[in-house]
């Protein structure tokens, strides 16, 4: 085969580079449109493609697109090794393995001259390959060669610097670093005192330093420099604010960051409290901060001053002591000290930046090519302002004084082309690092890309897409018309739309929120809002809601009204709930049974929740009623669902079985396989009560195949508590812990602080029963802080129980019995008899521990009592051998 001439193409560079990838190496069950569950190389994400083949990342989405349409890759979304977020992916299909494999067998007959010690030999590409280790990187060699059949090799140098670098791959990092959103570093220029000065404060007293400066002067790049500097000797942290943050969306980094270093009280207070208390927070800080070494940098604080000025003063008194520090970047000075903590006390430091020095101004304007004779006057005219010489290209582009807006406007953005400010003008409407897709969408060439990054509009940050100084993104929004401005906010929702996945979606609403086209969001909102619930979305959907409140669409206010009731109710607000629902049901007329039935059927699931069953049982018989008229089956198998429930809580086993198979049966007819699913978990749920929890865990593990199919964690997490149940009545104790430990998991990535309550009062008591007390007891403290903040007393009363059971481990009969009657008083007030007897069997066999026979008997005789009233024939039984071993052991203590 004559070896190839033609220089190999871009597309040609990626299928070679895809080939090293195969698929069933890293997702051997991955279907094209799946979710790869397994983390995925960095070398099949879009920067690590535009690493390997050698273009700029901007080039790499329309590659991938053009290959995708050509059957040749597909797309996934993976989780990065070493990312925190999910990213697009790609694999080769069987058609593009074949075009690649082509590719390869071409070239590898290509002849080349070798240098290998110190001789010249000519060797084919193949026989190169064969000389280097297996794992070589066949682009790294390929990149090098700019003609097949002419480019000289230097073999010992290529293999150098691959082990070189090899080798520095294979560090491990000693400590994090948690700095997503931090702006690209730039070529650094002077800032000598400034630098020593924050180096100074890092290893004195100081406890927060703060950098404070004009827009454009150089902050962030100061301190990233600083801050890179420790990379191999402190854990780093990299905030920035933002206009919208509120105090738990500044936090929330903060305990992800902790958690990394194994201090995860701090994202579990956040996950399972609504509201952030300073004083419950200052412990946790203080416990996480203590022997830790970390530089925490929160980046434009001017931002959201007056909702941060509380937090910064608890940092500032957490921080006395540690070694962990702080930096802050701020165009104002900050509202959470006095001049006393700089001048007198030494716990602040302060530095407000100004233009660069004379000789640190020229290096950086000659580092760019600006002649000599041109520096002066340009640093004169600029004032050493960084942003300003950085965006400077000729010497004309400094002609007469102006501050940096001014200048701005008039030297850089009215030279760009058309193209190059329409797309300025679509990134700016951007509130976050931007996917190089989104900007796709407008159609513009390659070189308006190129042009933007070149001039440093632009910049790439590595791994997560297109970054805009504030500066430059304040003012290309502020050039835009009002029609302009609409028109990049409906761009930049259609792409958010075109993705599809809920985060996306979510996304898309502000836009067209801020496009004005309320419409379209709220369209979104009443389509998708549950399923966002269901996902854990409940913070990102309340901002959205909140934005839309003043202007929600007549034909969507129902549909709104019930999503805001959904939300509340899934965080646990349920007077709010009910008052969305009940709001819904006075504004809306008789005939409209679809809101009718939708809320009486939540109101019937919080009046349960709320013990007041009788109450619950009559809106769920509306919600039958309405969902009848308008023939909703599915509408009809949620309720169905919730009267099993209902009758589950009563002790009648029997009918709350048949209503979950009544509610399988119409979500089928229905063709709704969600609700079916869900009937499933139900029917568990009453399964392990009849003692029947080997069925149980088959029908579980149906319900969970269904949803993590799905990606319904909300669901998934629910099944896996009853799993857990099932194993635990199995006495599989490992697999009980293991089945609840997962549903922890669950409900704290969905913010689901209910079920998180349950599953870690579950936990609790597999751990009591396997003598691990102290974890026992942290499990507990946890869910009994949840469920006294919800009001939730028959799971209080659950707390009691397990409570007591550990005690009565430990046989601490005091503790015990004081925790045994507090459960006992809180059933008795809201009249659940079945549960009244479980509480009384449990007490029974503490006193049954502690040798007690006498009461043991009294609160098995008063369990049985219930039990046969209810007809629990199981349970008789149990009871029935409790009381026969009892008086064996008593018979056979007075024959001693």
């Amino acid at each position: 085969m004559p070896g190839r001439k033609n220089p190999i193409t871009v597309k040609e560079k990626i299928l070679l580079h895809l080939l090293t990838f195969p698929k069933d190496r890293f997702a051997p069950d991955a279907n094209p449109g799946d979710e790869l569950y397994k983390s995925t190389p960095i070398g099949i994400s879009q920067p690590g493609i535009a690493d390997a083949v050698g273009i700029r990342w901007n080039h790499v989405p329309r590659a991938m697109k053009d290959l995708e349409t050509e059957g040749l890759v597909d797309r996934f979304s993976g989780t990065v090794t070493g990312e925190s977020r999910r990213r697009a992916v790609y694999f080769l299909t069987a058609i593009g393995m074949e075009k690649g494999t082509e590719i390869l067998d071409n070239i590898e007959e290509a002849e080349l001259s070798v240098t290998e010690k110190g001789k010249v030999n000519r060797y084919t590409l193949k026989e190169v390959l064969s000389k280097l280790p297996p794992e070589f990187p066949l682009l790294k060699l390929v990149r090098t060669l700019d003609d097949l059949n002419t480019t000289k090799l230097d073999f010992d140098s290529l293999v150098v610097d691959y082990e070189t670098g090899k080798d520095a791959g294979e560090d491990r990092p000693k400590y994090i670093k948690y700095t997503e959103g931090q702006p690209p570093l730039k070529q650094f220029f002077g800032r000598d005192d400034e630098v020593g000065q924050i180096m100074e404060w890092l290893e004195s007293d100081i406890r927060i330093g703060v950098v404070t400066g004009i827009p454009g002067i150089g902050k962030s790049t100061l301190v990233y420099h600083i801050i890179n500097e420790f990379a191999d000797k402190a854990n780093l942290f990299w905030y920035q604010f933002h206009e919208w943050d509120t105090v738990r969306a500044a936090i929330t980094p903060l305990g992800e960051f902790l958690s990394h270093l194994s201090e995860r009280d701090l994202q579990s207070y956040l996950k399972t409290n609504k509201t952030i208390n300073y004083s419950e927070l200052y412990n946790i800080l203080d416990k996480a901060f203590e022997g830790m070494q970390a530089i925490l940098v929160y980046d434009d604080y001017h931002k959201n001053p007056e909702r941060l000025e509380t937090m910064f003063k608890l940092f500032h008194q957490v921080l006395r002591g540690k070694e962990v520090k702080i930096l802050v970047t701020s165009r104002i000075q900050p509202n959470f000290y006095d001049r006393r903590e700089v001048r007198v006390r030494g716990t602040i430091g302060e530095i407000r930046l100004k233009g660069l020095d004379e000789i640190s101004s020229k290096e950086l304007l000659m580092a760019r090519g600006i002649p000599e004779d041109d520096v002066d006057r340009i640093i004169q005219m600029t004032g050493g302002h960084p942003l300003a010489l950085e965006l400077i290209r000729t010497p004309g582009d400094a002609r007469r004084p102006s501050d940096i807006h001014r200048f701005m406007n008039s030297e850089i953005f009215s030279k760009l082309k058309p193209e190059e400010q329409q797309l300025l003008g679509l990134a700016s409407v951007y509130r976050y690092p931007i996917e190089h897709e989104a900007l796709s969408v407008a159609g513009l060439p390659y070189e308006a890309f190129d042009a933007l990054i070149e001039h440093d509009l632009l910049q790439e940050i590595p791994y997560e897409g297109i970054y805009l100084h504030d500066i430059v993104r304040e003012l290309a929004y502020s050039r835009l018309t009002p029609e302009e401005r609409q028109s990049n906010h409906t761009l930049a929702a259609t792409y958010y739309q075109g993705k599809g996945d809920l985060s996306s979606l979510l996304s898309a609403t502000l836009h067209f929120l801020e496009a004005e086209d309320f419409d379209t969001a709220a369209e979104i909102l009443v389509d998708n809002g549950r399923m966002m619930i269901n996902r854990g979305l409940l913070d990102e959907l309340h901002v959205v809601i909140q934005k839309l409140e003043d202007n929600i669409p007549t034909d969507y206010h129902y549909g709104m009204m019930l999503i805001s009731g959904d939300l509340f109710f899934a965080e646990g607000e349920w007077e709010a709930a009910l008052d969305k629902y009940h709001t819904a049901l006075k504004s809306c007329s008789s005939t409209n049974y679809k809101v009718r039935s939708h809320a009486f059927r939540q109101i019937g699931h919080l009046e349960m929740e709320k013990g007041t069953l009788d109450r619950a049982v009559d809106y769920f018989q509306m919600a039958l009623d309405e969902a009848a008229k308008l023939g909703d089956r599915s509408a009809e198998a949620d309720t169905m669902r919730g009267l099993g429930k209902i009758q589950l809580r009563r002790g009648d086993h029997k009918r709350a079985l048949e209503y979950m198979v009544r509610a399988q049966e119409s979500a089928e007819a229905a063709g709704d396989e969600e609700v079916s699913n869900e009937a499933l978990i139900d029917e568990a749920m009453v399964l392990n009560e009849m003692n029947r929890s080997t069925e149980a865990v088959e029908v579980c593990e149906r319900s969970i195949k269904y949803f993590e199919d799905q990606g319904d964690n909300y669901r998934v997490g629910r099944a896996y508590n009853e799993l857990g149940v099932a194993h635990y009545i199995l006495n599989n104790l490992d697999d009980a812990r293991n089945s609840w430990e997962r549903c922890i998991e669950l409900a704290r990535n969905t913010a689901n602080t209910k079920r998180l309550a349950y599953a870690l009062l579950n936990v609790s008591s597999v751990l009591s029963k396997q003598n691990k007390t102290e974890e026992a007891l942290m499990y507990l403290s946890e869910s009994y802080s949840i469920l006294r903040s919800m009001e939730d007393r028959i799971g209080e009363s659950y707390v009691h129980q397990i409570y007591g059971e550990v005690y009565s481990e430990l046989g601490n009969w005091d503790e015990a019995m004081k925790h045994f009657d507090e459960s006992i008083k809180i059933v008795q007030e809201i009249d659940m008899p079945f549960n009244l007897a479980e509480r009384y069997y449990f007490y029974s066999q503490m006193y049954k521990k502690k040798g007690d026979n006498k009461n043991a008997r009294k609160y098995l005789e008063e369990a049985m009592t219930i039990y046969k009233e209810h007809g629990k024939g199981n349970l008789i039984d149990r009871v029935e051998k409790e009381l026969k071993e009892l008086n064996e052991a008593e018979k056979g203590g007075k024959k001693k």
